[in-house]
């Protein structure tokens, strides 16, 4: 028997497809889903979505304007399917989703963030768990955990151009002038049993360069860019 396995939509899924397209490709009905696993139901959000004043639109070839749009949101018809999602006051809830409901740098965490959390407040939300921010963070606001997983493998940032593999290689893959690169592959394993959750996390290594030596510190985007992903247990 295989393992079953959930997708989040993240912010780089559509640039090149419609989200409709990625649903099919992934075998997802909705881009946001719930799935319940014995007294823990597990939900899903698309967070990828810009507003303007034509209302939400989803992502697609990055169709947002970075100075005037508000970006990333959970739309209106999400928010209220999430209410519906979390009535059970039997239930303890784990919340995944591709942008941060806790990052309050420039525009990395979710801008609707304060009204999603609101929502979770008014239930047992034992866990918060995002990506995107390639880094490494934990903060429990109102009870509730919000867990920053750290990439697999690479920090973005983007500054200057930085060639530490070879010519062949930088030719071949021109944005690695652009990442700090791993050199173990970060993971973490999550357990959740009732109501207490234990993140298992590790410790690595960069590979060649470190953001020291390119002068950019140890956070990047609001969070940790250590190379490691933090273990967590409330």
């Amino acid at each position: 028997m295989g393992v079953p396995v959930y997708h989040t939509m993240g912010n780089h899924d559509s640039d090149e497809y419609l989200q409709e397209t990625v649903l099919k490709f992934t075998g997802m009905k909705n881009g946001y889903y719930s799935f319940v696993i014995g007294l823990t139901k597990f939900i899903i959000l698309n967070t990828c979505y810009s507003k303007n004043e034509d209302g939400c639109l989803p992502y697609y070839k990055r169709n947002y304007n970075k100075k005037q749009d508000i970006y990333p949101v959970v739309p209106e018809i999400e928010r209220d399917w999430l209410r519906q999602e979390i009535q059970d006051e039997e239930l303890n809830y784990v919340v995944f989703s591709h942008q941060s409901l806790s990052n309050n740098f420039q525009q990395r965490g979710l801008a609707n963030r304060n009204e999603i959390r609101n929502i979770l407040e008014q239930r047992k939300v034992i866990l918060c768990m995002n990506g995107h921010d390639h880094g490494d963070d934990c903060s429990v606001i109102n009870g509730i955990p919000y867990y920053t997983m750290n990439s697999m493998s690479y920090i973005w940032h983007g500054t200057k151009s930085v060639f530490s593999y070879g010519d062949e290689i930088h030719e071949k893959y021109p944005f690695l002038k652009d990442m700090i690169l791993y050199e173990e592959p970060l993971h973490a394993l999550v357990e959740i049993d009732n109501s207490h959750v234990r993140v298992i996390g590790m410790d690595g290594h960069y590979q060649t360069i470190s953001p020291e030596d390119i002068g950019i510190g140890t956070t990047w985007n609001g969070v940790s860019i250590a190379p490691k992903v933090s273990s967590f247990e409330m």
